[in-house]
């Protein structure tokens, strides 16, 4: 069902249904195939990592990911203003 809704992934997407005929289309398309796609995508990652990382790599990648991870910050910050003056 998820493909079917706009391409959601069900991670906290909220989905707003209406039956009401003046917002239904008439005219509906078949959903796209991206299954060979995908599967080109694969094979590529596949031959282009042939690098080997080790542990010391992968907590250097977390620490820094993480020092950069401000979106849930930044969107709560943003939700508080908003409800404090009113915008």
């Amino acid at each position: 069902m998820t493909a079917e809704l706009a391409g959601g992934d069900l991670d906290g997407d909220t989905f707003w249904i209406s039956w009401d005929p003046r917002l239904i289309f008439t005219d509906n398309f078949k959903a796209f195939c991206y299954s060979d796609q995908a599967r080109q995508a694969n094979e590529s990652a596949a031959n282009t990592s042939k690098q080997s990382y080790t542990i010391a790599d992968i907590c250097h990648f977390f620490v820094e990911y993480m020092k950069a991870d401000n979106l849930g910050i930044i969107a709560n910050w943003h939700l508080a203003l908003a409800d404090r003056y009113g915008v």
